[in-house]
Formats: C-alpha cells, sequence, structure tokens
C-alpha cells in the first residue's frame, strides 16, 4: 500500500497600492539527503547545505486570486494589500503532486499549479 503524504504552506503576498494584476509565483522544493534531520537549508554563510537538494520547482498563476485581496493595517498604521493563499503539496509513490488553495467568500477553492523537475528547472 503506497502512503501519501501531504504539506500545506501558507503564503501571503503583500502590495503597497492595490494591484491591477497578480503574477505567477515560483516556489523550490528541496530535499534533506543527510542522516540526521535538519531546520535549515544554508550554512550560515548563505550557501546551500551539501546534503540538501532541489527536487522541483512548483509554479502557479495567482491571477485568479485578484478579487480577493483585502486591504490591511501596518504596523505604523499604513495600508497595504494582501493576498492569502496556501501551496499544497503531495507526496505519495513516485509521483509528486501540487496545487494551489484559496478563500473565496468563506469557501475553499483550489486551482492547478505546475510541478517542474529539477531535471528539467
Amino acid at each position: 500500500m503506497d502512503q501519501e503524504f501531504r504539506k500545506d504552506y501558507d503564503c501571503r503576498n503583500h502590495y503597497s497600492t492595490k494591484p491591477t494584476s497578480l503574477a505567477r509565483f515560483s516556489v523550490e522544493v528541496l530535499a534533506w539527503e543527510g542522516e540526521l534531520a535538519t531546520k535549515w537549508t544554508n550554512d550560515g554563510s548563505g550557501a546551500r547545505l551539501p546534503r540538501m537538494r532541489r527536487l522541483c520547482i512548483v509554479q502557479g498563476d495567482l491571477s485568479p486570486l485578484l478579487p480577493y485581496l483585502t486591504q490591511q493595517n501596518g504596523f505604523n498604521g499604513s495600508k497595504y494589500w494582501c493576498v492569502e493563499y496556501k501551496v499544497i503539496i503531495t507526496f505519495g509513490g513516485t509521483k509528486l503532486k501540487a496545487r494551489l488553495q484559496w478563500t473565496e467568500g468563506g469557501r475553499t477553492r483550489e486551482g492547478p499549479i505546475q510541478v517542474v523537475p529539477d531535471s528539467l528547472a
């Protein structure tokens, strides 16, 4: 029986003025190949740890989320715009899957995102 693992990444983009469009995003998915667990991907100088490798890049289009921008109050009273979403990555068997998730009028919605293997990135 194949076991499936899921990891949700909460994401939030901030904008100083209300954007008229939202762009694509890109996130690296890394794998640790060391024996002991680590919480870090880079060493103190900023270089990637030797046993850390890129599995793939996850890319998606945020344009469907444009109507769901919310205005927020900044720390010093300034206003900014925010869009919140999740990147959900599922590992199971030999395949890695990903999808975009956001809240629309109190309901959870999902959309596709692309997984680009490291060999093609």
